[in-house]
């Protein structure tokens, strides 16, 4: 009976055992034992996988603007389908079979093997199709604006030696051979603008950079005065009658012939009500 009673639990698990009679104990229990700790481990890689984000602030969004402005002002040069082509057969792809230079996963897009941008200014490199490899959204996102050869055999987050890429030497070398046959090398980009022009674009940039960390300032306070209010998440609560509410008025104005930037914020209103 104990045996037939532990069959019927493997039962519940969605487990057949075509040959009952000839089952026995210590497998049936080894069974249960083997499904039970598969399921955990796809639960907990489940969770792992569909963790709620956590609320997106807007100083998040700085390093996008601050790429914005460097890629906004250098060179950008459009390769031709025959130069495309040569850049893949030094890497050993051919368009059909393109994939991530980095780890061999399916393409999404094309990576600068030298970051364009560092420490918010440019690097010198340009796009070029010399210094541009098929990568994947995971590679791109974890090399960011680090030494292409540092990142991929260190230990970054999502890097192919973290996460045990194949093959890893062949692709090392195979982008050790695209850089050498690319021979490029970082320009003097200061030298081929005007300084005024430089110096206005980067106040340009902290005035924007400025305006994003007052602009999260003031959506902390909206955000605390809503989550305040927000019956659904606190029906206990009810409308408050005497509250502070805050004003901010942010303008940038950007003026070639005077100060490029003025950044004005309101001084704090109370206010009665909701």
């Amino acid at each position: 009976m104990e045996d037939e009673a532990l069959i019927q639990i493997v039962g519940q698990h969605g487990v057949t055992l075509p040959h009952r009679q000839t089952l026995n104990r210590a497998v049936t229990v080894f069974f249960i034992f083997s499904i039970e700790n598969w399921r955990s481990t796809r639960s907990m890689k489940r969770e792992h996988l569909m963790k709620y984000r956590k609320p997106l602030k807007i100083t998040q969004r700085t390093t996008s603007v601050t790429n914005s402005f460097v890629q906004a002002v250098i060179p950008w040069v459009s390769p031709k389908p025959h130069e495309r082509d040569e850049a893949l057969d030094v890497l050993g792809m051919k368009l059909e079979t393109v994939s991530c230079a980095y780890c061999g996963g399916s393409a999404s897009d094309w990576d600068h093997l030298r970051a364009l941008v560092r420490n918010k200014r440019p690097t010198g490199y340009v796009s070029d199709y010399k210094n541009m490899v098929p990568a994947c959204g995971r590679c791109n996102q974890s090399k960011g604006a680090q030494e292409w050869r540092t990142w991929i055999e260190g230990a970054a987050p999502s890097s192919p030696t973290t996460r045990k890429v194949s093959k890893l030497k062949d692709r090392i070398s195979a982008l050790a051979r695209f850089e050498a046959w690319g021979q490029v090398e970082p320009l003097a980009l200061e030298e081929l603008a005007a300084p005024a022009l430089w110096k206005a674009h980067w106040e340009n940039l902290a005035s924007l950079e400025q305006a994003l960390r007052m602009a999260q300032e003031h959506a902390a306070i909206l955000q605390a005065e809503v989550s305040k209010n927000f019956h659904t998440t606190f029906p206990h609560t009810t409308s408050p009658t005497n509250d502070t509410a805050v004003s901010v008025d942010i303008a940038v104005t950007f003026d070639g012939n005077g100060p490029l930037a003025t950044i004005t914020m309101s001084s704090y209103k109370a206010k009665s009500g909701c």
